[in-house]
């Protein structure tokens, strides 16, 4: 079953979202897990911000969230992204102020990844438990994906895979996404263990 989270899972659905990228989030958010799994928790109950729950599905069995999505329009992504800054202060008293500081100048990153375009419902993040991968959980996300981006009248989906994931780039591979552009970062960055991004676009009918 594929619904909508519930304010009490914040926990589950953040340590969730933090594995579909872990040194993206470890860099961006100048921390390492379970620190960014609690800034992601602030957030997840935040409206009208980028983790905010009211963008996150989640597929269920037998009580066990498996598998989370992350999705929202391309046109809103900047905004929402921007609108976290309103929760500064939170995020200050959580990180401390130096830390939050390294956040501010880790944020220039985000201009590398600005690819992302209007007319585009965009997968910020989709993650399945380890034990539960091979059983169909991605594939029915990525569905879902593509059922909200027809019910708002968008025809392509979007998402960033960084280039070294291969098993990530297989399976939207199979899904019928293809590679639209190649974001190779500079060297600076690689030390962090980001090396660059694949954008891969779906036309869906």
């Amino acid at each position: 079953m594929i619904r909508r989270p519930h304010a009490s899972e914040a926990g589950q659905c953040s340590a969730l979202l933090y594995l579909s990228g872990p040194p993206v989030f470890d860099y961006f958010f100048a921390s390492a897990e379970p620190d960014v799994c609690r800034y992601l928790s602030m957030f997840f109950n935040k409206p009208d911000t980028a983790f905010s729950r009211e963008y996150i599905w989640v597929e269920e069995n037998d009580g066990a969230i498996r598998g989370v999505l992350l999705a929202l329009p391309g046109s809103d992504k900047t905004r929402l992204e921007r609108n976290m800054g309103a929760h500064g202060r939170e995020l200050v008293r959580m990180a401390g102020f130096f830390r939050s500081m390294r956040m501010l100048l880790h944020g220039r990153l985000g201009k590398y990844l600005a690819v992302i375009d209007a007319d585009e419902y965009y997968i910020g993040n989709l993650a399945v438990r380890a034990e539960h991968r091979g059983m169909g959980v991605g594939p029915a996300l990525l569905r879902k994906a593509e059922e909200l981006a027809g019910e708002q009248g968008y025809r392509k989906l979007s998402l960033l895979v960084e280039v070294n994931n291969r098993h990530a780039r297989h399976v939207y591979d199979a899904f019928g996404f293809s590679t639209v552009r190649e974001l190779m970062l500079p060297q600076r960055y690689n030390r962090y263990g980001l090396i660059g991004f694949y954008k891969v676009v779906k036309a869906l009918s």
